[in-house]
């Protein structure tokens, strides 16, 4: 089979030796630069017809297969519903395809940024994602895109005072999502809030539970004897899990390496069976660490797998306690930071909401180790509370929920959250240029909320981050506002729609008269707005005066 040969429909490939190294290396032929990615995706965007039975899975950008997509993936796969269906799975790497998949020819392992992971993203008519997709991606008007997130929001997330724009790319993605799955009503008020969805999130919301964690409820003894024997637990000793995240934010990833160190060792010395498993973003940091006779976990091991025969856990800001909840087994906080880790990323529950003990020093970690061991537990009134608030919909039937409603409309049993009660007004203030003029519009924002009687929405760009004077009164809005900031990147478009624009916008007057050209131009339009919010529409419409052309074309599609 020659992968070389891109003129052949992505489905010709499937022949059971797609996965094979040499075939999988054959098309991981990567796009480096991103205004060419953009009018490649743009081109099969265009081009490309969707395949019904098609089901493209990402998990926390492409890294291998697991989390929610993965439990889903597992669902479908096993369901005689979907015997005839093609899954496609977005990875990082062929080593990280699990062997009982390497030879199915109805699985297709692509790469992110190679030319045929734009093909299989725009053929697929299902997308399910855990975290975001590419800058480029756009989904087409038919196809129907699930977005699970990866766990809930202990840390900020989002939109928040620490950062009163959040984070465009995520913001973006939720708002494409024709579906969005959470496990709880915390969960989705804090999605509602922080992925600025009040007012614009056009799709579905559905509190399902997260399919991840049916794989801690329903493990079987085999599948809980077999992840002992690979991890070569000793079975007269207790398991403790020591599962700390990462620090800083996405630009400033960061540990400390000499307090880990230290935990460590002093872990080391417990009578148990150890096992230490870093969150993903923080590998690089412990590289050449001595862990010693701890047992550090495969890739290959399924977190929520593990969790099933974890009889003590210990984190700090890491989701994976709310995860573990459902096991009714002590967790421990060890917080040994917080007050910084609260100052630089923000927390949603206070010390006094967790449900196990907090502990901020490392004697008094291996003090609760060892009681815990000793002793047999009973979950806490405060525990039990937690459980309800966070693991209400946990059943072990989450990813059964997930896939009827996702992929047969098929709403029973389901929590479909309603949508907004109120109109939409939104704000259309694109740079704001001219500070008076800015002032004066945003006094107009602050009216509309006073009134209360509309979710008031406000779409700027994200350059206003460099005038103070703006700054502060976004900032003054809070959650008041749901504010979406498109940033300076140029648009996803073909060589010929980028023509078409030039032509229409600083060529001859008479070029928005030729079909073709008017043709070209309004798609990139159209696909730029659905890029940033999806298909949301709005009641009423209040447009900066001093808006650029830019911004005049893009609100065209807004009502």
């Amino acid at each position: 089979m020659n992968f070389f040969s891109y003129s052949r429909k992505v489905e010709n490939l499937l022949d059971g030796t797609q996965n094979t190294k040499e075939n999988y290396q054959a098309r991981r032929i990567f796009i480096k630069d991103p205004e060419k990615r953009k009018a490649t995706f743009a081109k099969y965007y265009n081009r490309i017809t969707l395949n019904e039975k098609w089901i493209f899975y990402e998990s926390m950008g492409g890294m291998r297969m697991m989390d929610n997509p993965y439990a889903i993936f597992k669902q479908v796969y096993e369901d005689k519903r979907f015997k005839d269906y093609i899954h496609v799975w977005s990875i990082a790497t062929h080593g990280t395809i699990p062997e009982e998949y390497r030879d199915k020819s109805n699985i297709l392992f692509v790469t992110r940024n190679t030319d045929m992971y734009m093909r299989a993203i725009a053929t697929a008519k299902y997308i399910v994602c855990n975290s975001v997709l590419p800058e480029y991606f756009v989904p087409k008007p038919e196809q129907k895109y699930l977005n699970t997130w990866h766990g809930i929001a202990y840390k900020g997330i989002g939109r928040s005072e620490l950062s009163p724009l959040g984070p465009m790319g995520t913001i973006y993605n939720m708002l494409e999502a024709t579906h969005v799955l959470t496990p709880c009503d915390f969960m989705t008020q804090k999605q509602l809030e922080g992925f600025s969805m009040h007012g614009v999130y056009s799709g579905e919301i559905a509190e399902i539970g997260y399919p991840r964690i049916d794989t801690t409820i329903n493990a079987s003894e085999q599948e809980k004897k077999q992840i002992r024997h690979i991890l070569r637990i000793d079975p007269r000793k207790k398991v403790v899990l020591y599962a700390p995240t990462w620090r800083g934010d996405m630009r400033t990833r960061k540990f400390d390496t000499d307090t880990l160190t230290k935990d460590l060792k002093a872990l080391a010395g417990v009578d148990a069976n150890i096992i230490f498993m870093g969150h993903h973003l923080m590998l690089k940091h412990t590289k050449g660490l001595d862990f010693g006779n701890l047992i550090i976990p495969p890739s290959s091991i399924n977190t929520n797998a593990l969790l099933s025969v974890v009889d003590v856990l210990i984190t700090d800001y890491s989701s994976i306690f709310f995860d573990f909840l459902v096991t009714g087994r002590p967790i421990i906080h060890y917080l040994y930071d917080y007050k910084e880790y609260k100052t630089e990323r923000g927390l949603n529950l206070d010390k006094s909401e967790l449900p196990g003990i907090v502990t901020q020093t490392t004697s008094g970690l291996i003090a609760l180790v060892e009681e815990y061991l000793a002793t047999s537990y009973s979950p806490t009134k405060k525990y039990l509370a937690a459980r309800k608030r966070f693991c209400s919909h946990e059943d072990g039937r989450a990813s059964e929920r997930a896939v009827n409603w996702f992929l047969k409309d098929n709403t029973a049993g389901i929590n479909i959250i309603p949508k907004d009660a109120k109109k939409s007004i939104v704000f259309w203030g694109g740079a704001l240029n001219k500070t008076e003029n800015a002032t004066e519009y945003l006094q107009q924002v602050q009216e509309q909320v006073n009134k209360g009687d509309k979710v008031v929405v406000l779409i700027i760009a994200r350059s206003v981050v460099k005038r103070p004077e703006i700054m502060s009164t976004i900032r003054s809005f809070g959650f008041d506002v749901t504010i979406i900031a498109r940033g300076d990147d140029t648009m996803v478009a073909t060589k010929t729609e980028k023509m078409a624009r030039q032509l229409i916008e600083h060529g001859i007057r008479g070029w928005g008269r030729v079909p073709f050209v008017r043709g070209a131009y309004v798609r990139i339009y159209k696909r730029e707005y659905r890029r940033i919010l999806g298909n949301a529409r709005f009641d009423e419409i209040v447009v900066y005066p001093k808006c650029s052309r830019f911004w005049k074309e893009l609100v065209k599609y807004a009502s």
